[in-house]
């Protein structure tokens, strides 16, 4: 039996989404069964630059988007005719918990999260990219453009948490983009905000959010407070020089 997971079966066509490529593939063993009642099925286990996916034939019997995966853990545990066998253990946020019994399982966890966190990093500056940056600097141009423009109308509004260096937990609220001003605010009030005027940089920056390090945005700015602008709630006034808080968007 165990030469049935050293052999690698020639791949099938089966539906990929769109730009989807196969980065690694093999003859796996899925176990479809529950967890009092083994049933394994034999076919192929693929890693594509966007999924996980065990397919039989023409037809996945089970997928998953690699940054919905929460962990990958090694397990032996029982396979066919009771032999055991060290296995992956999927875990996903829809609380799936599949068994696949795979050739040298320690390198597929490791090729799955190696993909995942690049997906990861894809992901947080896409949303940098795509949102919260050109949306800044959008808005401070407007500003300069038309210096009457509604100075509460809000252009993004988006779960998240804040992190200023006084502090060595995240906070979670909300993050608000206005026409003129970024803000964290907590149900309590407003913690931190600055005229987008005093913004002087946005960068990327690695910080441990919850038990890991992702990317997270550094906003650099200038805590003097100009007359009418606002209060900066979580920072002093300072002495001219720059300051700087991090937050970050799960989505």
């Amino acid at each position: 039996m165990r030469r049935d997971l050293d052999t690698i079966r020639k791949p099938v066509n089966f539906p990929l989404l769109q730009n989807e490529e196969v980065l690694k593939y093999y003859t796996a063993s899925y176990d479809v069964g529950s967890s009092l009642a083994s049933s394994w099925r034999l076919g192929n286990l693929y890693l594509t630059n966007e999924r996980l996916l065990f397919v039989q034939g023409r037809k996945i019997l089970f997928g998953v988007l690699l940054n919905q995966i929460k962990t990958i853990n090694i397990v032996k545990r029982k396979w066919i005719l009771g032999k055991k066998v060290k296995q992956l253990n999927i875990v996903s946020q829809d609380k799936k918990v599949p068994y696949i019994a795979v050739k040298n399982p320690e390198e597929w966890k490791k090729v799955i999260e190696e993909r995942a966190r690049q997906l990861c990093v894809v992901g947080r500056e896409s949303w940098v990219i795509q949102n919260a940056q050109p949306k800044i600097q959008d808005a401070q141009h407007d500003i300069e453009a038309n210096p009457c423009i509604r100075p509460n109308e809000v252009i993004l509004e988006e779960k998240g948490g804040y992190l200023s260096p006084k502090q060595s937990r995240w906070r979670l609220g909300t993050l608000l983009l206005t026409c003129k001003k970024l803000a964290f605010f907590q149900p309590t009030g407003i913690v931190w905000e600055t005229p987008l005027s005093s913004i002087k940089d946005l960068r990327i920056e690695k910080r441990v959010y919850g038990v890991s390090k992702s990317d997270t945005i550094c906003v650099v700015y200038s805590p003097h407070n100009p007359a009418g602008c606002g209060v900066l709630r979580d920072e002093p006034a300072g002495t001219g020089e720059l300051s700087k808080v991090w937050v970050i968007s799960p989505n």
